[in-house]
């Protein structure tokens, strides 16, 4: 590989040119040689003289290796040798902190800042390593990881985190905080390992198991654990677990777990993000807290996919009914639709996937003025069952969502009416 050095004297030799700024060896017209006795120096440009007097003054400074990284990394694109760029030797530190910068800026930004070496000088940006190197450096100091390895990992350094912890009674009241997510159902393979399943596999055990069984373990969910102090002090991811059907039996032993494998401090209660109602048996020793957005959340996704009544079927009822209240010409009157979508302040009663996550959505359909108005426009009107249903359920998500809000917006009076 050409070195930083011979690079500088390449730009060096650039700027011997004749009085035209034609090269020694040009096809212009031909010339009378000069007099020896009479030499031409040609004067460098003040960039020129700088550079070379940083490359020689201030070689080692961080700021002057990027330079010569720079040059070093486009006389390798000019001589088509970037396969062989010694990253890992002479830009070894540089290599790793470009590698963390391209790895933290996700995919597309990564591709701006790298430009596309491959076609040329004009298509290149910045010297950052290409993506398979900066891969198979990190497969090279961790192997593949798995989800047992990332958890192992995240318990050494919960451990290490809160080994100084002399307040007993921060130590002694710990929690952890849950939070299961919906997955993508499928199978990855990564070297010999196989993941996308409720447990970690190997490509030899996938040949153990018939394929009903294979499919009954892809994971189409995952629950996060969160180790808590109850100061605040402290707040870290702590274990990670796939899982097709999550029971309160499945959570617990998940928490039984991580309590056991936490070394200075000692787990005293559990916060939810969904509502498991008999977990509690499972954990007699600790407090169980509902986490009232999830729980309040998941209410409002019941209503908008299955549904729920009150007894009979004449009372069930689907979010989608506040739609058609809003859409349906005729039924409601002009007046009623424009009241409901001023009150719902133009939010969807059935938001998109990526609104599901904001509490917003969940505050307009709860909001006390357009349940009560809803129980208004019921009175005589076809749907009338089905719309005080889906008030009733409404009322009940406003009790549970404002739990331990200390300002009022939990509604008593709509409690009352249920």
């Amino acid at each position: 590989m050409h070195n930083c050095t011979a690079c500088a004297s390449f730009f060096h030799s650039a700027a011997f040119l004749d009085d035209d700024g034609n090269g020694e060896n040009s096809d212009s017209v031909e010339r009378p040689p000069r007099p020896e006795s009479t030499p031409v120096e040609i004067a460098e440009s003040k960039e020129l003289l700088y550079l070379k007097s940083l490359l020689k003054s201030d070689g080692d400074t961080r700021a002057v290796r990027l330079i010569k990284l720079h040059i070093a990394w486009a006389w390798a694109i000019k001589h088509n040798n970037l396969q062989g760029f010694p990253w890992k030797d002479t830009y070894k530190e540089e290599f790793q902190y470009l590698s963390h910068i391209m790895t933290s800026a996700g995919k597309k930004i990564s591709k701006e800042l790298r430009g596309e070496p491959d076609k040329g000088l004009d298509a290149a940006h910045f010297p950052f390593p290409a993506k398979r190197t900066i891969d198979a450096f990190y497969n090279s100091c961790t192997g593949t990881p798995t989800v047992e390895m990332i958890n192992q990992l995240s318990f050494a350094l919960a451990n290490e985190m809160t080994k100084d912890i002399s307040d007993v009674s921060i130590s002694a009241n710990f929690g952890i905080a849950t939070d299961a997510m919906d997955i993508i159902a499928g199978i990855e393979k990564y070297g010999n390992s196989l993941f996308g399943l409720e447990a970690d596999h190997s490509i030899d055990q996938l040949f153990t198991k018939e394929l009903e069984q294979l499919v009954a373990e892809v994971a189409t969910h995952t629950s996060q654990l969160f180790l808590v102090a109850p100061d605040g002090s402290v707040v870290l991811p702590l274990a990670v677990f796939p899982h097709t059907k999550l029971t309160s039996k499945a959570l617990a032993d998940m928490v039984l777990e991580a309590k056991q494998k936490l070394e200075h401090v000692n787990i005293s209660w559990v916060a939810l993000d969904g509502d498991l109602p008999d977990i509690g048996k499972y954990l007699l020793d600790m407090c169980v807290f509902r986490d009232t957005d999830h729980v309040a959340k998941s209410g409002r996704n019941a209503l908008m996919n299955s549904g729920v009544h009150w007894g009979d079927a004449s009372s069930g009822v689907k979010l989608t009914l506040l739609n058609r209240l809003l859409v349906v010409p005729g039924l409601v009157a002009d007046d009623m639709r424009k009241r409901i979508t001023s009150l719902m302040k133009n939010f969807s009663p059935t938001p998109s996937t990526y609104q599901k996550l904001s509490v917003k959505p969940i505050k307009r359909i709860v909001d006390p003025t357009l349940i009560s108005y809803l129980d208004e426009i019921a009175s005589g009107h076809a749907l009338e069952n089905q719309i005080l249903s889906l008030t009733r359920f409404l009322k009940l998500m406003n009790s549970v969502l404002y739990l331990w809000e200390p300002n009022g917006k939990r509604e008593e009076t709509l409690l009352k009416t249920v």
